[in-house]
């Protein structure tokens, strides 16, 4: 349903959609390892796949940010400090890589890092040429 819900705000002319999907968050607060990667492949599959499908299919330059709000380590249970892994792509700027794994070492591991979270935001929409 968010996904379907995002397409049609794009549909209906919007040009910015946040998406907020807090399952793989509560399976981390609850150890709930079998859960939270099934839930995490229903957001890649369910969610990201069909909106970024619909992105694509427009012909326009687009920029995505994928990322969870915090995260929530299933040894401690609860929210921690550390770094956010994130994933970003901007279609102008960067040809398509479908050898790029989206993980928490390969974000910690690119050297890419915002230690403001509205610098990140700053980043996404920055717009250039």
């Amino acid at each position: 349903a968010k996904a379907k819900a995002a397409i049609k705000a794009f549909e209906d002319g919007y040009s910015f959609v946040y998406l907020h999907v807090e399952a793989a968050d509560e399976c981390g607060h609850h150890n709930q390892l079998k859960e939270k990667i099934s839930c995490i492949e229903d957001i890649d599959s369910k969610v990201i796949a069909p909106v970024m499908e619909y992105i694509e299919n427009c012909g326009d330059d687009y920029s995505v940010l994928i990322m969870p709000d915090h995260p929530t380590p299933m040894v401690i249970r609860t929210h921690s400090a550390d770094p956010v892994p994130f994933a970003m792509y901007r279609s102008k700027d960067i040809p398509a890589n479908n050898d790029v794994i989206y993980t928490e070492n390969n974000a910690k591991n690119s050297g890419v890092f915002f230690d403001k979270a509205h610098e990140l935001m700053g980043e996404l929409l920055k717009q250039e040429g």
